[in-house]
């Protein structure tokens, strides 16, 4: 509608050039769709049809094309839109070259701005050579396919890098998630394919994975460690126990309700709506969580984990923890094993009692194996010839001298060696008794 146009060398031979304005609306159904356009059409050779279409608009609208990113009531739409297509004599072979630029957009339920592309139209598939755009505070690159068509049936494969993005806007758009539930730069790279880009067809057949790291950053309005001792006061055997370790140890870390953390890593396998995070680790001043698990695209975690104290931590949580501390020792660390669970916009974690009494069975299981083993040594073979002197047995005159000069240990007797090895093997029968 509203067409205005003006041409150059209409009737002549040679190059043709025509310019024109107006305004784009669908034949009939939803008016708002209506864009203003402007451009400019030049014909280098009239036979071949070679030549270029250069298109403006203050604000274009995707859906007059069929494509749509995201539902709601706010259109999409292309701001500053600059289109420059190529018309090659062998379009049908080869598509379309486009140049594509634009100051802002808003597309996919995100606003962006910088847009520089150069894409190829075929088909009616885009081909993305290179998509740059800004996003969410950051830098997202693009390059891949998106077929045009009906929802359902308009697939897509995407490979995205990112860079200083604001992971909670990403968190907002991407799963829905409520503003504010974490904050911190985000890079990584998203690998996705999907039969459509439309909300419902997404949700079951998207497929990919996503490698993301976000650094110096807070999980916001949950304070990860306070929670946890909540939920060991549930138990009243090792849960309580190391509830007031916590508590008495690190009683700065429990205040507040956010969680701070040097680097928060995730990486994900998607396939039919549901996200398996393999590998999802957080490093924060006094501790750091490893785990793995499902996340659905409704926001719903369910995984298991481990986590691992400072050593300053867990110095002072295993001094307090006293008989239990075995159960929690790795090595000089305290860790506990957990569960995860609820929401992503309110996620728990919980200690996880089953592994840490299956660990505390094993634990049990070692210290009954290991004095069993030894008792029967002993009365095969008698107490090792250190025990003795311990016990107060003086040893020979030689033990002592060689002790007082320092000289080097003897070898092992045959009968040493035929200790060690009984002990050993009385060991391996008793954990087969036992049940490890």
């Amino acid at each position: 509608e509203e067409i205005a146009s003006s041409a150059t060398n209409l009737t002549e031979g040679g190059p043709l050039a025509i310019d024109f304005s107006g305004v784009v609306r669908p034949t009939d159904g939803d008016g708002s769709l209506a864009s203003p356009i402007s451009g400019s059409l030049e014909i280098r050779d009239r036979e071949s049809g070679v030549g270029e279409l250069h298109l403006t608009s203050s604000s274009f609208k995707p859906r007059l094309l069929g494509l749509e990113l995201s539902e709601g009531d706010e259109l999409e739409r292309l701001d500053d839109l600059d289109l420059a297509i190529g018309l090659p004599a062998d379009a049908e072979k080869s598509g379309y070259p486009i140049v594509l630029r634009a100051k802002r957009a808003r597309l996919a339920g995100f606003d962006l701005d910088a847009i520089d592309g150069n894409l190829v139209y075929r088909d009616s598939k885009l081909l993305i050579d290179r998509l740059a755009l800004g996003l969410a505070g950051g830098e997202a690159e693009l390059a891949g396919d998106l077929s045009f068509g009906a929802p359902g049936s308009a697939p897509f494969d995407l490979d995205v890098k990112v860079r200083e993005l604001d992971s909670d806007e990403l968190a907002h758009v991407l799963l829905g998630v409520p503003r504010g539930v974490v904050s911190g730069k985000i890079g990584g790279e998203f690998d996705l394919a999907g039969r459509s880009l439309d909300w419902d067809t997404l949700s079951r057949t998207l497929a990919g994975h996503i490698r993301l790291e976000v650094g110096e950053g807070a999980l916001e309005n949950v304070n990860v460690l306070s929670a946890l001792t909540t939920r060991l006061v549930g138990d009243p055997g090792i849960g309580q126990f190391l509830a007031s370790s916590l508590r008495e140890s690190a009683p700065d870390a429990l205040k507040g309700d956010r969680t701070p953390f040097d680097l928060l890593r995730l990486a994900v396998e998607l396939e039919g709506g549901r996200m398996r995070a393999d590998d999802l680790q957080i490093a924060a001043k006094d501790f750091g969580l490893a785990a793995s698990g499902a996340l659905g695209l409704d926001g719903l975690l369910d995984g298991d984990g481990r986590i691992r104290f400072s050593p300053e931590l867990s110095k002072k949580i295993l001094k307090k923890a006293g008989r239990f501390a075995p159960l929690l020792a790795d090595g000089e660390i305290a860790v506990l094993p957990l569960r995860l669970g609820g929401k992503l916009s309110a996620p728990f974690l919980r200690p996880d009692l089953g592994a840490l009494s299956s660990h505390a069975r094993d634990v049990a299981t070692d210290e009954l194996k290991d004095k069993a083993a030894k008792k029967l040594t002993d009365a095969l073979f008698g107490k090792k010839k250190n025990e003795k002197n311990r016990d107060g047995d003086p040893g020979t005159d030689a033990d002592a001298a060689g002790a007082a000069d320092g000289g080097a240990a003897e070898e092992p007797t045959e009968r040493e060696l035929q200790r060690e090895s009984t002990e050993d093997l009385v060991k391996e029968g008793l954990g087969r008794l036992l049940g490890k």
